[in-house]
């Protein structure tokens, strides 16, 4: 579905009390402050981890810490603002490293993650920081 239909996408939300909610246009301006909300939550979790822990992979199969906080910002920022409105990139081998499925698809992919160093805990914030304001502020200037 193309941006052009966004208006007509009955949007789910969830009010205070946490009950879904139907609305029958979607509301940029509660979006972007969910997703900002989730986004906080999640680099207040990640916060908690010292620098061994960020990098480390406790299930073998799995990604880093560090892979999650890019994750969610690459993804969207990547399907959105690359994808469906033809902008160019912040990063390419951050967009590209962050793009991935969540889990390595098998253990030699997982062998060779662990080889590639992974880019400092500052260098994913300023590029997820860089990802958002991008997301944010790109759909708003495109749709009006």
């Amino acid at each position: 579905m193309g941006l052009g239909h966004i208006e007509a996408v009955r949007a789910a939300t969830r009010d205070d009390a946490g009950r879904t909610t139907h609305a029958s246009t979607f509301d940029r301006t509660a979006a972007i402050e969910r997703y900002r909300r989730n986004r906080t939550h999640t680099r207040a979790l990640l916060d908690l981890l010292d620098e061994e822990a960020y990098y480390s992979r406790p299930i073998a199969l799995r990604h880093p810490f560090v892979f999650y906080e890019g994750h969610l910002p690459a993804f969207s920022f990547n399907t959105l603002c690359k994808r469906a409105l033809g902008e160019s990139g912040i990063d390419s081998r951050l967009e590209t490293l962050f793009a991935r499925g969540i889990d390595p698809d098998e253990s030699r992919t997982a062998e060779v993650i662990e080889t590639n160093p992974w880019p400092s805990r500052d260098a994913v914030r300023q590029f997820a920081d860089e990802a958002e304001m991008e997301e944010e502020e790109e759909p708003v200037s495109s749709l009006d």
